[in-house]
């Protein structure tokens, strides 16, 4: 899953060097520079442990091991959907 803050092809009003994939972000909810920095370091971080889980189910042998993983990183991509839809 691909942070779309961090997707430099896309179009729309940039308010800082992350934040392009929002066409015109700061229109949508009144957010202050260290608010958008916040949300983008956020989400960041659930993309990043959610990857990081996955990861290590893959290479899980144990079933119910890799079950309880899988569910950490499923919630963090969750999370991630969550931060996502503040802005």
């Amino acid at each position: 899953m691909q942070n779309p803050l961090h997707n430099p092809e896309s179009a729309g009003n940039t308010i800082f060097k992350g934040i392009r994939a929002i066409p015109d972000l700061e229109r949508r909810i009144p957010m202050t520079t260290k608010e958008l920095l916040y949300v983008d370091d956020a989400l960041s971080h659930a993309q990043l442990l959610a990857t990081q889980f996955q990861n290590a189910a893959n290479q899980l042998q144990d079933n119910a091991l890799r079950t309880q993983v899988n569910q950490m990183a499923q919630r963090h991509r969750q999370i991630y959907q969550q931060f996502y839809n503040l802005v």
